[in-house]
């Protein structure tokens, strides 16, 4: 039994069958699970698809909505501009395709947020078409299988393993064949490989010089910088002022906080509202991929509704409606549950 005839037969019987993606197969549902699956887990997934899904069941629904109903939907996924490249890409499916999502990978790949990866996933699990895909579990298989100690980060490694990836696609049952090598990759062939059990270890290079726990080559972690920045929580009574980020840098285009580099330059701003009522709350902690980020938030009760003047768009948004806008996650989790609940303690209010 050659290598993709083993993984077949292995997906078959030990792979996954149950993601909500899955049932049915379309163009549609694919791509849209294979962008959501990008640096994100599959039991992350599954709740943020069903429910996307249920909003936009159709290519053209989703690009009929409105950005913010979108990145609603998307809040908490992380890495946001997914969430706008897939947006921008239904209205030019709509436009330009007729509607239909396209599994010709060259097509593909001329759409906003689609790589040349993400075309060949697309087109093999919707079109059942030969094109590899090399993400890190498929590359973790590889690697293991060919003995590759080099880091699978260099270039010509990277090329060498998308080579090796399409020289072993069958011309057939290429769905089953991709599925299988990214649930062999997430599963037995995980982090901590389970070789006995793996219908590649016969000949398996890392399996034959035990070399399962050094291949891949363990990347040397940077230590990331923290940085600090300032946000201001304007209440009233059972309202928050939010304001839209712009469509460069962190969280773009969603709605959260007015944002000061430093105290000063929020008190600055605090002049020009007529409360003293100021409360430094807890410092929310946050993660990115490069950096961390400590969120000092203060808050402050006014009597009436007012505007920042240096910020565009903004709008007073009670707590009931607040799901209907996306924010970043820490700022959703901090008002939802921090200020919410001393709302109705009535602390605040």
């Amino acid at each position: 039994m050659n290598f993709a005839q083993a993984i077949i037969s292995w997906q078959k019987k030990y792979g996954r069958h149950d993601l909500p993606w899955q049932h049915p197969i379309t163009p549609y549902r694919v791509w849209i699970s294979e962008i959501m699956l990008q640096q994100t887990q599959v039991k992350t997934v599954r709740g943020y698809f069903t429910r996307f899904m249920e909003a936009f069941p159709t290519v053209s629904d989703l690009a009929a909505a409105d950005l913010d109903s979108v990145n609603a939907l998307w809040a908490g996924l992380g890495y946001y501009r997914r969430a706008r490249n897939m947006h921008q890409a239904a209205k030019i499916i709509v436009t330009d395709h007729q509607g239909n999502v396209p599994v010709q990978p060259e097509l593909l790949v001329q759409l906003p947020g689609i790589g040349t990866s993400t075309a060949h996933a697309i087109a093999s699990i919707a079109g059942n078409l030969p094109f590899a895909i090399l993400d890190a579990n498929v590359k973790r298989v590889l690697a293991r299988y060919y003995g590759i100690e080099e880091d699978l980060e260099k270039t010509s490694i990277k090329k060498m393993l998308f080579n090796s990836a399409q020289a072993l696609m069958p011309p057939s049952e290429c769905r089953t064949y991709t599925q299988g090598m990214m649930d062999l990759g997430a599963s037995l062939c995980g982090k901590v490989a389970q070789c006995s059990h793996c219908p590649l270890r016969e000949a398996c290079t890392a399996c034959a010089k035990h070399l399962q726990t050094t291949i891949p080559k363990k990347k040397k972690r940077k230590q990331k910088p923290t940085r600090v920045k300032h946000y201001l929580v304007l209440l009233v009574k059972q309202q928050v002022l939010l304001i839209k980020r712009p469509a460069d840098g962190v969280w773009p285009e969603l709605w959260c906080l007015p944002e000061f580099e430093d105290a000063p330059s929020m008190l600055s701003t605090l002049h020009t509202l007529s409360s003293n009522s100021l409360i430094q709350a807890e410092t929310i902690e946050h993660s990115f991929t490069h950096y961390h980020l400590q969120i000092v938030p203060y808050i402050l009760t006014l009597h009436s509704t007012k505007q920042l003047s240096n910020h565009v768009q903004q709008a007073w948004v009670h707590f009931a409606d607040l799901n209907q806008y996306g924010m970043p996650a820490p700022i959703e989790k901090f008002l939802l549950s921090d200020i919410l609940d001393h709302q109705n303690m009535g602390v605040l209010v």
